[in-house]
């Protein structure tokens, strides 16, 4: 059973699904909201995805605060996809930040955002901060899978020292991968990735945007269940149920929000009024 608010009519073109994993509790979040395009500069989906820093106190008070910081933020900001992605950062840092003041024994409550705008035009810009994943599936004969946004975690390091015979595949496996450069702390962000220049989505792309849970299984695999037959909504429900199925001690919470971009004018209700479409259930 899906664990999000329930998925409007055009589930074909848009899904979202999370999971626990083998963890105490859920510390992701997630939104998906749709903005009136003239009103914009352009802006007519929003896709949001926050995890909650494992092992730090506050984990999901922070992955909450942060989205809702976020995202009215970006509503409320100025100048075109780019700039409003970017300049919104400061509005889930300040969220954080004022949660945290509220609370002393929050001290370290963190959490990684990415967030995609897609514009009237189809194209995608994009902002991110830690280890979460923006993923660019191209539809067609390319069927290239690819990520689009940096990783702002000791994993690609790790990954590079494999690739050069530094280390092991099963030395990989317990070295500390997920120590992460870059969060929304509430704060000075270390690092920032902002997509730029953006991609130009085409009929039949897809974009799924997920916490780093997901990395349990492989990109092809990703690409597989992402196929042009299955509806969005349903792709993202079969991305968390392969994720389960593998079964990996200490599993993270998994969250997904998939995309597909349709030939011809977006889907009716996206891009022509402001309003959330999808996010998770409450508690």
């Amino acid at each position: 059973m899906s664990n999000t608010t329930e998925v409007p009519s055009f589930a074909e073109f848009i899904g979202a699904d999370l999971i626990v994993g083998d963890r105490e509790r859920q510390e992701d979040d997630f939104l998906a909201l749709s903005f009136d395009a003239a009103k914009t500069d352009g802006c007519a989906l929003l896709l949001i995805v926050a995890d909650g820093m494992g092992g730090h106190a506050g984990g999901a008070e922070a992955s909450q605060r942060a989205v809702k910081g976020y995202a009215a933020a970006f509503a409320d900001g100025e100048g075109g996809a780019a700039k409003r992605l970017l300049d919104a950062l400061d509005g889930a840092s300040k969220e954080v930040m004022d949660y945290r003041m509220r609370h002393s024994e929050l001290a370290g409550m963190g959490c990684t955002l990415v967030a995609c705008a897609v514009t009237d035009g189809g194209e995608a810009h994009w902002v991110s901060v830690g280890d979460s994943l923006l993923l660019h599936l191209r539809g067609g004969s390319d069927g290239k899978i690819e990520r689009m946004n940096e990783d702002h975690s000791a994993r690609p390091e790790f990954e590079e020292m494999v690739r050069q015979g530094r280390m092991t595949p099963e030395e990989f496996k317990t070295a500390p991968i997920h120590q992460l450069y870059s969060a929304i702390m509430g704060g000075r962000i270390e690092m920032i990735d902002s997509g730029a220049p953006p991609v130009q989505l085409q009929p039949g792309d897809r974009l799924v945007v997920a916490t780093d849970g997901l990395e349990t299984i492989s990109h092809e695999e990703v690409q597989s269940i992402c196929d042009e037959e299955r509806t969005m909504a349903a792709a993202a429900t079969e991305l968390l149920a392969a994720v389960t199925d593998r079964a990996k001690p200490h599993q993270d919470n998994t969250t997904v929000l998939t995309y597909r971009h349709p030939a011809g004018s977006l889907p009716a209700g996206i891009g022509s009024e402001s309003r959330p479409l999808l996010g998770p259930r409450p508690a």
